[in-house]
């Protein structure tokens, strides 16, 4: 599937970005992973934090594509899963690194 058959499909529009907003996504990513460190809260609040952070990698993704989910029911699912077609992620969480390590 490509990301142009998503929009066809309807789970993405297009919307130009700017290095701006960009830079603003990227920023709340490595706030809500400075916050994901933090032991004085709660290990569900940091769990959040992180969760939050992969979300906000992913929607900088899809905005670096010039593209954004509709807002539906699913729309943050279809935004993580983006990634196997916006940086070629491997769906199943798989890496070289750990091919090396076995």
């Amino acid at each position: 599937m490509s990301l142009e058959k998503w929009v066809e499909y309807g789970w993405l529009r297009r919307e130009p970005t700017s290095p701006g907003e960009i830079k603003d996504l990227l920023g709340i990513v490595e706030r809500s992973l400075a916050d994901s460190k933090v032991e004085a809260v709660s290990t569900d609040l940091r769990f959040i934090a992180a969760f939050n952070a992969a979300l906000c990698v992913a929607t900088t993704a899809l905005r670096a594509s010039g593209l954004r989910t509709v807002t539906q029911a699913g729309h943050h699912v279809k935004t993580i899963e983006s990634l196997e077609l916006t940086i070629k992620a491997n769906p199943k969480g798989h890496s070289k690194i750990q091919d090396l390590q076995q």
